[in-house]
């Protein structure tokens, strides 16, 4: 609810309550209102962070600080004119800070670009699909493209290796859609590929090869063991047969002790063979450990100075922006995940990537019963002022 709407609310239930309850003169019925107001703005932040679990307070502070800058980003991105899904969008919109009026101008965007064929490949319908998604549009009908639909037909999408397979599984997985549910080889193709590539690294991570030696690496682990876990939640919605489904779970454990094994001393992540940890590496191993459901507060092995999710906070700079020697637009997109993923996993709401579970504000402008009732006594509480001002009364 905006302040805007919020102070008109809170008139008309002062002046509804000063005909009932007692008769207060209107400067002192306004005075109450203003301070009502002004606590109420300066409180905002404070009354979201206390709704969260104690372990996850950082984690929003966080959020709420990065606000301005990532507002900028966002914009930055509509300006652009080339937008086709980005880290930035999809992190800022899972965390509430897309607004709807920023929401519609990205879609059009997106129908832009879809209409240029600059939408073609897997990893980009994937990635749109993952965007329009928490930014509460429907991947189903964006113009006269169903891009679920495309997405689980093609045929491509395992020659790009583990991290785009898993992007596409999670593009596919995370929303429900009955297109995948109602045929879901496509799911099924994709989760045999990465447990059979997880053989190729002790069935405990997932990475890359290189002149035929293959290296473990945590962000491909992470977005794969995201995608799985994602996935294996509602199994039955997938036909996940008993030995699949063993699997995932004992491949998924592995995965999981591994990342944890892998923090390094100032309790963020690197890149593989790297003493060093990045941002983004962090950020996508929290996600990664709270979709597993474990606290990123408390995940901290025994060579750690801090906890995981501390780490990734540590790595935010005073403007709100998350250091690195990369993106800004890249590291302050991926750390938003993992500060929501931990704010969710506290609250023991689920997964970041469960769109069902934890769906995206939508940004269509349709009253809901909610609003239309709050409208209702707006209206009442005008009339009621008139007719107060006609018989003389306060």
């Amino acid at each position: 609810m905006t302040n805007k709407k919020f102070y008109s609310l809170l008139c008309a239930i002062t002046l509804l309550s000063s005909s009932v309850v007692t008769s207060v003169s209107s400067v002192q019925a306004g005075a109450s209102a203003k301070v009502t107001i002004s606590k109420q703005v300066k409180s905002s932040s404070k009354k979201q962070t206390k709704s969260i679990s104690k372990s996850a307070k950082n984690s929003q502070k966080s959020v709420n600080n990065s606000r301005s800058a990532v507002n900028k980003m966002v914009n930055k991105e509509i300006k652009s004119k080339n937008f086709t899904g980005s880290d930035i969008v999809f992190g800022a919109a899972r965390a509430n800070l897309v607004s709807k009026s920023q929401a519609k101008s990205l879609n059009k965007e997106l129908l832009s670009q879809s209409k240029k064929g600059n939408i073609a490949r897997p990893v980009d319908i994937a990635r749109v699909i993952l965007n329009m998604e928490a930014l509460g549009l429907n991947p189903n009908k964006l113009g006269n493209r169903n891009l679920v639909k495309e997405l689980n037909k093609s045929k491509d999408i395992t020659k790009q290796g583990s991290y785009t397979t898993a992007t596409a599984l999670l593009a596919l997985g995370s929303g429900q859609f009955k297109v995948v549910t109602s045929s879901p080889s496509k799911v099924q193709q994709l989760i045999n590929y990465l447990l059979k590539d997880a053989k190729n690294y002790n069935n405990e991570a997932w990475g890359f090869e290189t002149n035929g030696v293959a290296t473990k690496d945590i962000d491909t682990t992470s977005i794969t063991v995201i995608a799985l876990k994602t996935v294996l939640n509602n199994k039955v919605k997938y036909h996940l047969n008993s030995k699949t489904v063993a699997t995932m779970n004992k491949v998924l454990k592995n995965a999981t002790n591994f990342l944890i094994r892998s923090q390094l001393a100032d309790g963020g992540f690197g890149y593989s063979g790297s003493k060093t940890s990045n941002v983004n590496s962090t950020a996508m191993a929290d996600v990664a450990l709270s979709t597993m459901n474990k606290d990123t507060k408390k995940v901290k092995n025994k060579k750690a100075a801090r906890s995981a999710i501390d780490a990734l906070i540590k790595y935010q700079q005073k403007n709100g922006t998350f250091k690195t020697d990369y993106s800004l637009e890249l590291a302050t997109g991926q750390a938003l995940l993992g500060l929501k993923a931990n704010i969710l996993q506290a609250n023991k709401k689920g997964s970041l990537y469960d769109f069902v579970s934890n769906p995206a504000v939508k940004s269509s402008t349709k009253k809901t019963k909610s609003s239309k009732s709050r409208s209702k006594s707006i209206n009442t509480a005008k009339k009621t002022s008139t007719v107060k001002k006609q018989t003389g009364k306060r």
